[in-house]
């Protein structure tokens, strides 16, 4: 494990590792992604709910449904959705709240950022535009190709690397920590101690494990 002391860095990048993979990792199927011209819950199980921008109250969501920009979903302790955006696929676990963010540029569907609020999303990149998971103290970075988590729990965050590469970026630091993710590497933000960890870890095939009955946190 690499500890990082987020309060004394300005600007850390740290080299995606090479060599040997986790095992879990070799070989497994890249995610087959749906695309889709207009944001939609496209599969969902267990309590879901959808709050618009506007709403003062969430209302139950039953896939399949189109999203309108900056909607809220909710998953319940029993809940888990499937979020298709022309730039990325998302999935989320249970216990989880997150705001879409995107526009219509030219009538076209256009999203650059998922705000995490609570709980952990799944994110699998399509498209070629820039794509990022906010928390309030780390954003994720997904480049294109990659599939990372981005997750909240309490003063906890967390990014992982299923696929390809992310970066993750402590905001609550004065500069900012950047960090470099490769493959099967995660990182948690502790802000109760102003640290940053960075360690290797023996991910299994997260994508498809999320399909699994009974699966509902990474």
């Amino acid at each position: 494990m690499t500890r990082l002391p987020a309060a004394a860095l300005l600007l850390m990048v740290l080299a995606t590792l090479g060599g040997c993979l986790p095992e879990a990792l070799r070989g497994s199927a890249a995610p087959v992604l749906s695309p889709v011209l207009a944001p939609q819950a496209a599969v969902s199980t267990g309590t879901v709910w959808l709050q618009p921008r506007h709403a003062r109250e969430a209302r139950p969501l039953a896939a399949p449904v189109l999203l309108e920009p900056d909607d809220w979903i909710e998953t319940g302790a029993d809940g888990k959705v499937e979020l298709r955006l022309p730039q990325a696929t998302l999935r989320l676990y249970a216990n989880t709240r997150v705001q879409v963010l995107f526009d219509y540029e030219q009538r076209a569907a256009v999203a650059t950022t998922v705000r995490v609020e609570a709980g952990e999303v799944l994110i699998a990149r399509s498209g070629d535009t820039p794509y990022e998971a906010k928390t309030p103290s780390l954003e994720v970075h997904i480049p294109p190709g990659a599939v990372a988590l981005a997750g909240t729990r309490g003063q906890l965050y967390k990014a992982a690397c299923y696929r390809g590469s992310a970066e993750g970026r402590h905001v609550r630091v004065r500069g900012q920590t950047l960090v470099r993710l490769g493959l099967g590497q995660v990182l948690t933000v502790d802000d109760t101690q102003s640290l940053a960890f960075l360690e290797d870890q023996d991910l299994p095939d997260e994508w498809h494990r999320w399909e699994q009955a009974g699966v509902l946190s990474a």
